[in-house]
């Protein structure tokens, strides 16, 4: 355990959320943990704001070279995100357009119907919640569920003011690779939830 004089400024001890990276980065066997360990105990005895505390968290996920992992806490996102030379910043800069592009092109095309299925809602924290849901699209027009976008959905949201706001959609196509069963019950199932809402 890392002793944290500065877990009053988080809704839990600096410690245990350093604990959940610990255990839950893709990246946790890459790494030399002994050093990573002394590094942030001997960052968090020196913190002396939150800003400080969570510098502490970007530095784990900058020594596991882990730019997709983030916490986000009131309302900022804190996370290590590598610098992309120029060229890499010329291929995307066409995406600062994309709301201007997706509405030219749903304004021009009729969308498919949705139907979804909550798995579960659970309490993460005080304020965090996961819910897990799967969801089906029938084709405009049509009856039956298109098994081949079936997707599995993972939402997390922070409860702020009395106002939930979502920290991250996770949407996965529902692919069962050489499971077929697996598909076909999940289809079924979508079905079923389609028709009863006609």
């Amino acid at each position: 355990m890392i002793a944290n004089h500065s877990f009053a400024q988080l809704p839990l001890p600096a410690d245990s959320v350093y604990q959940i990276i610990k255990a839950n980065s893709i990246y946790r066997n890459n790494v030399n943990w002994n050093l990573i360990d002394k590094e942030f105990k001997n960052q968090l005895d020196t913190s002396k704001t939150l800003q400080d505390t969570m510098k502490c968290f970007v530095h784990v996920f900058e020594k596991l070279n882990d730019p997709h992992s983030a916490i986000y806490f009131n309302n900022v996102y804190y996370g290590y995100y590598r610098t992309y030379s120029d060229s890499v910043v010329k291929l995307l800069r066409p995406l600062l357009n994309i709301e201007t592009e997706l509405k030219q092109i749903f304004s021009n095309h009729e969308v498919s119907s949705y139907v979804s299925i909550v798995r579960g809602i659970r309490t993460l924290f005080s304020s965090v919640y996961l819910l897990r849901a799967v969801a089906g699209m029938v084709a405009p027009g049509g009856k039956e569920i298109n098994s081949k976008v079936n997707a599995i959905q993972t939402l997390i949201v922070c409860k702020q003011d009395d106002e939930f706001k979502i920290t991250l959609f996770q949407n996965t196509p529902a692919a069962f690779h050489c499971r077929e069963e697996l598909s076909s019950k999940l289809t079924k199932e979508l079905q079923q939830a389609w028709n009863r809402q006609l």
